[in-house]
């Protein structure tokens, strides 16, 4: 049966690689109002997607899963949403923050308040969905169980203790020192990757093969620290994103303006992008400067946007060079407090043929979930 469950994810991964081979960067053709209206429209939380409120799309990463819903977590009202086929459900949570596991209709999580109102969601090949639970130091995976049923559980952290893994040691997962971390990858077959205060960290959630639902250490602080600069920040959490490349190569974004990244084969790290001045586009990508608080990234990372944050329109990172999205002309310009200027502000995800979907800033359409594609080059 497993064996059966691997060919499946392999073949998945294979449709993936041939979707990205033609993903779009050219101009922007143009806005698609997707998902969500202002928080607190009378109509309720769920029904059609376009008609529906959500409380909070504040500093969260959506996810695209396999059979094309997308996945939204809900920051106040700890809730995620399923999209599909322009209606939208709460696929799990009560509605009261906690913790628990179970039914995914029971299951109560706890995303934060205020500037720490923080989540995020990522699929693996699988379609299973993962969600960082910052408050309760925990990475929840949301799955259906063969009955047909929609459940939730823990595959990392949740302890109140919790213990550090030395580099190369295996520990349960479930007694890793999360630390609050609300950034995260997942690899296609659920393994995931995230950095924290300590170093980089692998884990094998349940069903990824061998060490299944074990935690490891892949690097430590010190040894970032020895190849980024002693003075660089290390944990990716509340802003940022991280992202896991087919071939091993971890990117993550601990404060908002430099991109790193970590070959998790050879064990070197280094700045990717960022090192300029803030929203600076510079002759080099490691010359830009960024003040994101959002990136998101083509699977095989040759196509990054960055949003959010200072940065009101999202910027292409692409071939070696930094383009930002309303100075090129594709979008049309306006002030600030112009509610039909095209302020896309907050990346949101990218599908795999270069659509990106975002959330307009608190001057335009607040709450829309808006996808902008892109003509071939």
């Amino acid at each position: 049966m497993r064996t059966g469950i691997y060919k499946a994810i392999a073949l998945i991964a294979l449709v993936r690689v041939g979707a990205a081979e033609t993903i779009a960067t050219g101009n922007a053709l143009g806005c698609e109002h997707v998902a969500f209206v202002r928080a607190g429209v009378v109509g309720g939380l769920v029904g059609p997607a376009r008609e529906c409120a959500a409380g909070d799309n504040r500093d969260i990463r959506c996810c695209l899963a396999p059979d094309g819903a997308i996945w939204v977590p809900d920051s106040r009202d700890c809730l995620v949403y399923r999209i599909k086929d322009g209606q939208a459900r709460i696929a799990a949570g009560c509605g009261v923050k906690g913790y628990r596991d179970g039914p995914a209709d029971r299951a109560m999580f706890d995303f934060g308040v205020g500037s720490y109102c923080d989540t995020e969601t990522n699929s693996d090949a699988a379609g299973n969905i993962y969600v960082s639970d910052m408050m309760n130091n925990a990475i929840r995976r949301i799955y259906k169980k063969p009955d047909g049923t929609w459940w939730v559980e823990t595959v990392c952290g949740g302890s109140k203790k919790g213990r550090e893994p030395k580099k190369g040691e295996w520990i349960p997962a479930s007694e890793l020192r999360f630390g609050g971390a609300s950034r995260f990858a997942v690899a296609d077959d659920g393994t995931l990757y995230f950095a924290n205060h300590g170093g980089i960290y692998q884990v094998r959630a349940p069903g990824a093969g061998d060490g299944s639902g074990k935690a490891t250490r892949l690097a430590t602080h010190e040894e970032l620290a020895a190849q980024l600069g002693p003075k660089k920040p290390i944990a990716d959490w509340h802003v940022g994103g991280s992202h896991i490349t087919p071939d091993g190569v971890f990117y993550w974004v601990p404060g908002g303006q430099e991109i790193y990244r970590f070959d998790t084969k050879t064990g070197k790290a280094e700045v990717f992008a960022g090192e300029g001045p803030k929203q600076v586009d510079a002759a080099t990508v490691r010359e830009s400067g960024f003040h994101t608080v959002d990136v998101v990234y083509s699977r095989d990372a040759s196509v990054i946007y960055t949003g959010g944050g200072d940065e009101s329109v999202p910027r292409r990172i692409h071939n070696g060079t930094v383009k930002h999205l309303q100075k090129d002309g594709s979008f049309k310009q306006g002030k600030e407090q112009d509610r039909d200027n095209w302020r896309l502000y907050q990346v949101a995800f990218l599908s795999p043929e270069g659509d990106l979907y975002t959330f307009c800033g608190i001057y335009a359409w607040a709450g829309w979930l808006v996808k902008v594609g892109f003509a071939k080059e």
